[in-house]
């Protein structure tokens, strides 16, 4: 019964993903959601509340993961501030793209100031990502690893260059004419490997001090 519970819950989440992706949060329904999910109404109440609850749970779910992830490097005692840059864009790169109606939606819903109260959760649910990488940066500066760079500034150049990406693949294949017009570029592992190896270079040279 709870496995059941689980698969419902995130059945339900899925198709508020695709749907919130697809027609935005002010264009999408409870009912679009329960149609598309195959359930009915009453159980979107009984689990989230409401389309806002449900949509507070789905970017919570969702951060989650990045969030362990980001802990876990956090902690890691064998592994270089810089070693821990590279592995946090190849995750940020692998997910974003990955999981794209996500990053499309929380883009999207993150750029609209009319509904405050989500607009306050989603930037609260991130912060706490976010300031998991700033410390890492931070530890880079504070072992003098790193130039005394803007952190916050850092962090906006790796999820913003993404997320950008994620939004602009025809324009992506306009300018590069060596891009396949009928490839799903966030399904190809070349082009994966490609924006990968891009930020980290950005990165490093940016982040290490001029001696290394």
């Amino acid at each position: 019964m709870q496995t059941e519970k689980v698969d419902k819950k995130e059945q339900i989440m899925d198709a508020a993903q695709s749907l919130f992706a697809a027609q935005g949060y002010e264009g999408t329904s409870v009912r679009d959601i329960c149609q598309h999910a195959g359930v009915n109404v009453a159980m979107v109440n009984y689990y989230f509340g409401s389309k806002e609850g449900l949509f507070e749970k789905m970017v919570e779910h969702k951060a989650s993961f990045m969030r362990g992830k980001l802990e876990e490097l956090l902690k890691d005692q064998e592994l270089t501030p810089v070693e821990k840059v590279d592995r946090i864009i190849g995750i940020f790169v692998e997910r974003m793209f990955s999981h794209r109606d996500f990053t499309l939606t929380v883009t999207r819903e993150m750029s609209k100031s009319k509904r405050q109260s989500v607009h306050e959760m989603m930037a609260a649910v991130f912060f706490r990502n976010m300031s998991l990488l700033k410390q890492i940066i931070e530890e880079g500066i504070r072992k003098k690893q790193f130039r005394k760079v803007d952190s916050d500034l850092c962090i906006s150049t790796i999820h913003g260059t993404i997320a950008n990406l994620i939004s602009a693949e025809l324009m992506l294949k306009m300018l590069d004419p060596d891009l396949n017009r009928s490839v799903n570029l966030y399904e190809d592992p070349s082009f994966r490997k490609r924006v990968i190896h891009h930020l980290r270079s950005v990165m490093r040279h940016h982040l290490l001090k001029e001696s290394n």
